[in-house]
């Protein structure tokens, strides 16, 4: 998190812009992608 990317080679900035783009979804685990799955979910 603390990491300075915006010095590193051009060439390796380009490929973390997918990996930073995709950090802003949240994860989640869904079952057959109808259900979330969750600690909420599972005490229901």
């Amino acid at each position: 998190y603390q990491s300075e990317w915006y010095r590193l080679p051009l060439r390796l900035q380009m490929m973390l812009i997918p990996i930073m783009v995709r950090s802003l979804k949240p994860c989640q685990l869904t079952a057959g992608k109808l259900y979330v799955m969750s600690m909420e979910s599972f005490g229901a």
